[in-house]
């Protein structure tokens, strides 16, 4: 009886503390295209698909059913962000103009498959290499993103001006010469030759992931 009576004293100390939690959460409202936090008297529009966060740090805030957590380190009251387990959305303060990938500053960039999970298969360090890979897709010829790949990666950028904001960009492979970049949110599509090659997985890396 004493380990029920303890058991159902612990269970009540949970409920209360979720629900504190969840009180002292700020609340967002929906209106006029934006969410407001009148609280701090912040607004936050939704990123674009292509941003995604490093990492998703404390709950923060609550729009209707849905908490928003910090991102990272930075100011929540300049970004926030859902859940994010390989499909969520990032926020952002109206104040804040967001980059392009050619103002993006990437210095280096994650080569992830996204499934039901997101695992990292390589990464590119050198900067150069990662400029070329931005030049590529920022002047290069628009072409047609094909509906038949073979396989595909995400592309997540880094760069040291947005710490904890990942620029995502898909690369879908085709053939042995004609491998695309696209850019799911602009819907920007470039055919980049073998640029990449060197840096993807064999088989049996993929195997082995």
């Amino acid at each position: 009886m004493r380990i029920r009576k303890i058991a159902a004293l612990l269970a009540a100390v949970v409920t209360l503390a979720a629900l504190t939690s969840c009180t002292n959460l700020v609340r967002l409202v929906y209106k006029d295209g934006k969410y407001v936090d009148a609280r701090n008297g912040v607004s936050y529009l939704s990123a674009p698909v292509c941003f995604e966060p490093e990492s998703v740090g404390e709950e923060y805030a609550q729009y209707d059913k849905t908490v928003l957590y910090t991102v990272g380190k930075l100011d929540p009251k300049m970004y926030l962000t859902e859940a994010y387990e390989g499909i969520g959305s990032i926020y952002y303060s109206d104040k804040i103009e967001l980059p392009t990938l050619e103002t993006f500053g990437a210095v280096s960039a994650y080569i992830c498959i996204s499934d039901m999970i997101t695992i990292q298969t390589g990464e590119i360090t050198d900067k150069n290499d990662v400029q070329t890979l931005v030049s590529l897709f920022c002047e290069g010829e628009e072409a047609t993103l094909p509906s038949d790949g073979t396989m595909s990666y995400h592309i997540k950028f880094v760069s040291e001006d947005y710490p904890s904001i990942f620029y995502d960009i898909l690369y879908v492979e085709h053939d042995s010469q004609h491998n695309y970049l696209y850019d799911r949110s602009t819907k920007r599509c470039v055919d980049i030759g073998r640029a990449m090659k060197e840096y993807l997985p064999s088989d049996e890396d993929l195997a082995q992931a």
